[in-house]
């Protein structure tokens, strides 16, 4: 009947989240797919506000992946139980990989390194091993604006200010329009909890460097719509980006019925 939880405001009800949801769907091509959907769900509260839109959401079958890295010791442990128990409450499929990352990285890897070469690894195989059509990984709009601020630091052209796309591959991001406290707000209104990686306060680490110090400081003394703006700024590379990708492939078929 269209009616809603008055309790909850209209930007983060069932109804305005599942349109947009299926939007996105529609737009990054996998909504209609028959095939068995992996998410990757690491417990935070990203990737369960990921598996509440699925579930919420989406009529097709998902299957849940989930990487115990080894780095927290107990902790990851206890992400890793949190996520198995949510989806045997829910009837979920559960697959998990437990993998000592310092113990696997290369040498010369970083562990940020080593960990996302396992992460997509393991999430390949699971994908075989179901024949699911897609990955659907839980980036948000904070991840885009310090993948490009990140990129922007170190040097980079045109391409390295698109950030990270909404589709790469068989790699979907149905998240990527939403800010990381917006998803917190959405479980926060339906008491879903989530796991904090005490690992992500670790400014060691790059990412977090820039994620808690830089943007921060930045929005606190130059522009306190930074991220905003540099999201924008991937949004309109990602239009160059496309433009200049389907111009090439047009010369590759115009010059292929040439010869």
């Amino acid at each position: 009947n269209g009616s809603y939880n008055q309790a909850i405001p209209w930007e983060i009800s069932d109804q305005h989240l599942g349109q947009k949801f299926k939007e996105s769907g529609i737009r990054q091509g996998w909504w209609d797919t028959c095939t068995p959907i992996i998410l990757a769900v690491s417990g935070g509260s990203d990737s369960m506000a990921l598996l509440w839109f699925f579930r919420s959401f989406w009529p097709g079958k998902v299957i849940v992946a989930h990487l115990e890295h080894g780095i927290r010791d107990h902790t990851s442990l206890r992400d890793a139980a949190f996520v198995k128990e949510v989806c045997h409450s829910g009837n979920i499929t559960f697959e998990v990989s437990h993998v000592s990352v310092p113990d696997e990285k290369y040498r010369g890897e970083s562990i940020e390194e080593a960990g996302r070469r396992i992460r997509y690894s393991f999430l390949e195989s699971i994908m075989e091993k179901y024949h699911a059509s897609r990955v659907a990984t839980a980036h948000t709009s904070d991840d885009v604006a310090e993948t490009v601020f990140m990129n922007l630091a170190r040097g980079t052209g045109p391409f390295g200010l698109a950030g990270i796309p909404e589709i790469r591959g068989n790699y979907i991001r149905p998240l990527i329009s939403f800010y990381r406290e917006e998803l917190r707000e959405i479980l926060r209104a339906r008491g879903i909890s989530w796991c904090e990686d005490e690992t992500n306060e670790d400014v060691s680490y790059l990412r977090n460097r820039v994620r808690i110090e830089v943007l921060p400081f930045l929005a606190e003394r130059i522009n306190s719509r930074m991220k905003e703006h540099l999201v924008a700024l991937a949004s309109q590379m990602n239009y160059v980006k496309e433009r200049e990708i389907g111009t090439a492939r047009n010369l590759i078929d115009w010059f292929n019925k040439d010869l």
